[in-house]
């Protein structure tokens, strides 16, 4: 489940309404929030408020981590370093995606899951945190 919730201002300045927004696509409304917080200068657009307000925008895609036992056998806790890295050169499937802790490769995310981050502009640069350990996976999720 994504969540994202923008301040009512920025909503009106790009002329939808909060409903409107919602009912967008999730790729649209990602390069919506990508080219808002990109292009436009908030300190002259918005006052102090609304920049804390458009800060606390956040996506979050939760989604699987498989093959650890093939990698060390990584056990996932709230304090690794996790970050996420494309694999295209993998023979086994073009859109694999390489799970690392503190830059040591320790897992993939699930096919299952592949293809809707690589839908998500620039997904290597978010945040991943551990969610929760299965006996075989774990569930970990992207933010930004």
């Amino acid at each position: 489940m994504i969540a994202m919730k923008l301040p009512e201002k920025l909503v009106t300045k790009i002329g939808l309404s909060e409903n409107e927004f919602e009912r967008l696509d999730l790729k649209v409304q990602i390069c919506i929030i990508r080219l808002a917080s990109e292009n436009i200068e908030l300190e002259e657009l918005l006052n102090d408020r609304m920049v804390e307000q458009f800060s606390a925008v956040t996506i979050n895609i939760p989604f699987m981590a498989v093959g650890m036992r093939y990698h060390g056998n990584h056990k996932f806790s709230k304090g690794d370093a996790i970050s996420l890295e494309k694999e295209d050169d993998n023979a086994v499937d073009k859109n694999a995606i390489k799970i690392l802790v503190s830059g040591k490769h320790v897992a993939y995310v699930s096919k299952d899951y592949t293809q809707e981050l690589r839908d998500v502009l620039n997904f290597e640069q978010g945040k991943v945190r551990h969610l929760m350990n299965f006996l075989q996976s774990s569930k970990l999720e992207l933010y930004f």
